[in-house]
């Protein structure tokens, strides 16, 4: 064997779709699907899905390709042990990508029978292939998980690229070949560009990182200020305030109701003010923040923390930015794998933006976000910082889209129905492209029927073969349920297509109507 094989020269990534896509006849006659219910748009709306899907596998190989190769000049350095897994590593990316090429250039993808849709199997196969690729490269990449006291290994005798990086550089980051500064810069790409307008990124370890540098960095530059939190925001968010504003030396923190935030600002002229445009919680309470931010400020720069996970892309951050009084310093944070990972979460990280109208204040506001990380242990990981996936922001705002457009059709519709057991239900409003701006909406109970509700919807989903998970999630690839209360369940749908749309309408349609039935049974 080669001391280093190549896995493809061609990762495929121009590869044209196959051109035997079924026509809608075909599909009629061949599936379950009736005429009435399959129309055209709905024939291109999986055409759609499956290309997105497909794309995506694409890059995700590309990707891998590309940080697998980089692992060359680690390859001599290291021992029998860490050989072994490069060569394990390398086969596997060789069988994902025979596997995808196979998928591509088969004859017939939609073999004429019940299973008219046999890619869909394998789409869903090789997506599984490609995390568990992602679990095997990041073990490349660690220090110590692979090669380590369990076989046995000495840190001179094999060794990774992790250890050599450890010896060689003094970075929190400690990989050779990774250049954090370099992904942090994509990242600084994504966030909108407007005029008179500079932006530093950093990256951290999750969301909650974020917001704990951040407040961290406040407190440092305002610690006898005033700081501006609505009420009810996300418990664990509130969490954090509490911990770290309750310590000596901040002078005034208080927590309002979302409706008085403006009249605050305008009377109190906090230093700094935190705002979810859209609360995580029940509620699902919206904050006008480009009110917000438009607010003079008699102080010399004035901390504003937008924590936008939630909205994903369904935010106007272009407006927020331009329209943002000169004298504020915003701090954009974000859950990065919400969307940027779609669907996977094997690689946790945080983004903070900081946005200002010059240069010259924002350089040593993030130099000192920069320490302050590295101080609290907020950094991201080597392995997070390999995993990251270097999408398109158009990539981004098409999957932010898709899963707040499938919001919409599935909390309208449920709103439709006249339930006795319903006593509303939470959604955020529409976009002007009928997108909710929320990626996720709350079903309220008047009974305690949450738990046989979640019980009803996984039971049909599976009859149905749809992947509906019980899990306190959202940004994933199918739709998501939890109980965050006793009268109430919050859904997070994924990226279904309408088809998977319809039949999830259907079946939450059902369980409400069993259980509606169930509750007039038990009165009488």
């Amino acid at each position: 064997m080669e001391k280093w094989q190549a896995v493809k020269q061609d990762s495929g990534i121009n590869k044209e779709l196959p051109a035997n896509l079924p026509t809608r006849k075909e599909i009629i006659e061949n599936s379950h699907l009736s005429e009435t219910i399959f129309d055209e748009s709905k024939y291109r709306d999986y055409v759609k899905s499956f290309e997105d899907r497909v794309s995506l596998l694409q890059e995700q190989e590309a990707q891998l390709l590309s940080d697998f190769d980089a692992l060359k000049p680690h390859y001599e350095k290291g021992g029998e042990i860490y050989r072994e897994h490069v060569h394990i590593v390398r086969d596997l990316l060789s069988d994902l990508s025979r596997g995808i090429d196979n998928m591509l250039f088969q004859r017939d993808l939609f073999p004429v029978d019940k299973k008219w849709f046999l890619v869909e199997s394998q789409v869903e196969t090789l997506s599984l292939q490609v995390r568990d690729m992602k679990y095997a490269m990041a073990n490349l990449y660690s220090v110590g998980t692979y090669h380590s006291v369990t076989k046995g290994a000495s840190f001179t005798k094999h060794m990774g690229p992790g250890q050599y990086a450890r010896k060689e550089l003094a970075s929190p980051y400690a990989r050779s070949g990774l250049e954090p500064r370099e992904m942090e810069a994509y990242f600084a790409g994504l966030l909108p560009s407007v005029e008179n307008t500079k932006s530093e990124t950093i990256l951290t370890a999750n969301g909650m990182a974020s917001l704990t540098t951040v407040l961290a960095l406040v407190k440092s530059e305002k610690n006898d200020g005033k700081y501006l939190i609505p009420a009810n925001s996300y418990y664990e968010l509130n969490k954090v305030f509490r911990h770290m504003l309750r310590e000596p030396g901040v002078k005034d923190f208080t927590f309002q109701p979302p409706e008085t935030l403006l009249d605050h600002t305008k009377n109190d002229d906090p230093d700094m003010i935190f705002i979810e445009p859209i609360q995580n919680d029940p509620e699902m309470r919206e904050i006008d923040v480009i009110d917000l931010v438009s607010v003079p400020t008699k102080h010399d720069k004035r901390f504003v923390i937008v924590d936008y996970t939630i909205s994903g892309q369904n935010i106007a951050l272009h407006d927020i930015i331009e329209k943002s009084n000169p004298r504020n310093i915003l701090l954009l944070i974000s859950s990065l794998h919400k969307m940027y990972e779609q669907g996977d979460d094997v690689a946790p990280a945080g983004v903070i933006h900081v946005v200002g109208k010059t240069a010259e204040g924002l350089k040593p506001i993030t130099e000192k976000l920069r320490a302050l990380r590295a101080m609290l242990g907020t950094n991201i990981t080597a392995p997070s910082l390999l995993l990251l996936q270097r999408i398109s922001p158009d990539a981004v705002e098409e999957y932010s889209y898709a899963i707040g457009k499938n919001v919409t059709t599935l909390a309208r519709d449920l709103q439709r129905i006249n339930s006795p057991i319903v006593k509303k239900i939470s959604a955020a409003a529409e976009n002007e492209s009928g997108a909710s701006r929320g990626l996720v909406f709350y079903i309220h109970f008047m009974q305690d029927v949450a738990p046989r509700f979640v019980e009803g919807v996984l039971e049909k989903a599976r009859e149905h073969k749809l992947p509906v998970m019980e899990k306190s999630a959202f940004g994933y690839r199918q739709t998501s349920l939890s109980i965050p209360g006793e009268l109430i369940v919050r859904i997070a749908p994924g990226v279904e297509n309408s088809r998977q749309v319809e039949i999830l309408k259907q079946i939450f349609e059902d369980v409400l109507i069993d259980l509606s039935r169930e509750a007039r049974s038990n009165r009488s």
